[in-house]
Order: structure tokens, then sequence, then C-alpha cells
């Protein structure tokens, strides 16, 4: 894999088509239903934006993003099958402008992304990588005993969730510098969205509707509650924020205790696609819109109409980062 990989940098790389969208935002793991709009249907004339909106930045594609807490919001853009190269986008957040795109491996499945420090990392369907952020260029790789569901950058760590081809789910953590394995744990058989604070991991699981806290220290699993509500919707992403879990199940946002693991306040999100902590609140795009949650009662503030369904999110502290889905347009909302 690595070969290929090497090879595949020397080439240009496009843009694929739309499709679901793994979003890791600093902690907060999310994914996107498929769209509707390949990026092969033609050309997109902009529409008419909120004032809110301070910058409009083509990407093209179907790009997952992520901050990587300095000056840089990252975009990778899945090629659309495993014999497709994919683009990697830095943008640069003070100028708004995007950087020559990098290649990535071509992927049977959407990328996952994750920045921390200054640096990015990309899992593909079986790998994931170390990039430099100037060169694009892999500086460590790691295979996956699975199929990654999410991965998250924090503390000095990656974590991934992985589902095997036997059905197990797991728990696996790299050291972030050089993605040196460590230990492995077996969670829920579905494994999905992570998120981590000092002392806990969090991780969601699709199929038993529950979540785990795993103890960093011992790689343990030290408790798992019930959050799923009366329907079958998975819990696709995850953040801790202002004392409390925030999680997207379906059409719902529901609001964990940290400490007993009970559900705390279910709020209805209809038609919502990601989630995003920061910037003042709980933020979820929807079909047309993006809202905030207040992170006090939980209501749901006006909606910011945008033209056009959202897709990922990732928020920076002074501002909202939505790509609108038809068209890969990466957006800056201010708060």
């Amino acid at each position: 894999m690595r070969g290929l990989l090497l090879a595949a940098l020397l080439l240009t790389a496009g843009c694929g088509s739309d499709a679901g969208l793994h979003v890791e935002n600093g902690g907060r793991s999310v994914v996107v239903s498929p769209s509707s709009a390949g990026a092969g249907s033609g050309p997109v004339s902009p529409a008419p934006l909120p004032d809110r909106v301070s910058a409009r930045i083509p990407i093209g594609g179907a790009p997952v993003v992520a901050w990587d807490g300095e000056r840089t919001m990252w975009a990778a853009v899945w090629g659309g099958g495993p014999r497709v190269l994919g683009s990697l986008v830095g943008v640069d957040m003070v100028t708004d402008r995007a950087r020559r795109p990098a290649a990535l491996p071509p992927s049977a499945q959407p990328y996952l992304l994750t920045a921390a420090g200054g640096d990015v990392w990309v899992a593909t369907d079986r790998q994931v990588l170390r990039l430099d952020p100037v060169s694009g260029q892999p500086t460590a790789t790691a295979e996956l005993p699975g199929r990654p569901r999410a991965i998250l950058a924090t503390g000095g760590a990656l974590w991934a969730t992985v589902l095997t081809r036997s059905g197990t789910g797991l728990l696996v953590r790299f050291r972030a510098a050089d993605l040196a394995r460590g230990p492995v744990t077996t969670v829920g058989p579905s494994p999905h969205a992570v998120t981590a604070v000092p002392g806990a991991v969090w991780v969601t699981d699709d199929s038993e509707g529950t979540l785990s806290r795993i103890d960093p220290r011992t790689s343990r699993v030290v408790k798992t509650s019930a959050i799923r509500g009366s329907g079958t919707h998975p819990a696709t992403a995850i953040t801790v924020y202002r004392g409390s879990i925030w999680v997207l199940e379906g059409p719902s946002v529901v609001r964990v205790s940290p400490s007993s693991g009970l559900v705390r306040q279910r709020i209805d999100v209809p038609g919502a696609a990601s989630l995003a902590a920061g910037t003042g609140g709980i933020w979820v795009s929807g079909p047309g819109s993006v809202m905030r949650l207040d992170p006090v009662t939980g209501e749901p503030g006006p909606p910011l109409r945008l033209g056009g369904p959202g897709a990922a999110l990732a928020t920076t502290g002074d501002a909202v980062w939505l790509v609108l889905r038809r068209g890969g347009t990466l957006l800056r909302v201010t708060s």
C-alpha cells in the first residue's frame, strides 16, 4: 500500500463524487448522509447568501472538514471508489484561499479526517496516515484491523473506532506522532462516533443504541448506557460541551450526563445532517439551514437559511464553517 500511495502522490488529485461524510471536528465525529447530487452534475450557480456568511470557498466534490487549531481548515475529498485518487486541500483561514490540492490514496469508503496542533490525519478503508501539513506527503502510516468508522486526534493520541470483518467492534489507540499502535479495546458490535475529554473516551454504538465510556489509562469499558429513543436511528455524532455530552441521533440531539450516563434532554431537530460544538453553542446543519442550540437550555435558536442543504460542520471559536452539500462549497458563518 505504501508503494501505491507514493506512486499516487505523483499524480494530480481529482475531486470525487458526493458521498456520505464522516467529519472530525476537534473531537466531534459526525456522519452525513449521502448527497443526491453528484460532482459531475455540472456547474452550480452561487445562490444568494445571508450577510453573516463572510467567505465562500469552492472545494468541489463532497469534502470532509477539520480545523487544525491554528490557521488552517482542512478538507479531504473522496475520489468515489477504491481505484480513484482523492484530494487534501488546506484552506488558509486568514486569506480565505485554498492551497493547491495534494493527492490522497484511493479508498473504498469516504475518508475520515481529524486535525490538531497544526497536524492532520486521514483514514482510508484500511489504513490511517499522518500527513505533512505543508506538502501533504505522508510522514507515518498504520494498518487498521478492520473498517474504520471514526478517528480522533487529541492529547497525543489518535483514537479509531473499527469494525472487523468478523463483526467485532474495536477502539484502537495509536500514538499520534508516529502512529505506533497501542492498546485495543473491544467495544459494542457496531462502534461509531468517538470523542474524548481528560480521563474518558466516549464511543457510540449503532446497533445497540448505547454510549460507552472507556478509561484511557486502562483501556477498559467502565460504563455503558442506553441512549436510543423510540426509533431505530443510529447515534452518529458526539461531542462534549459545557458539562454535557451531546449526541446526534437521527432527528434528535440527545443530551447526556457524563457522570451518570443518563439522558437529560432530547431535542427535536428534523432533517439534521451533522453536529459540531463550540463558537457559543451546539450547531446543527439541516436541509437548508444551520442553527445553534443553547448550551444551557438546549433550546434551538432561529435557523440561518443558506439556500441549500448543509453537510459537514466545524467550529473555530469565532465562526462556524459549513460545507454546502451541492457543489462542495465551504462557507464561513460568523457567530
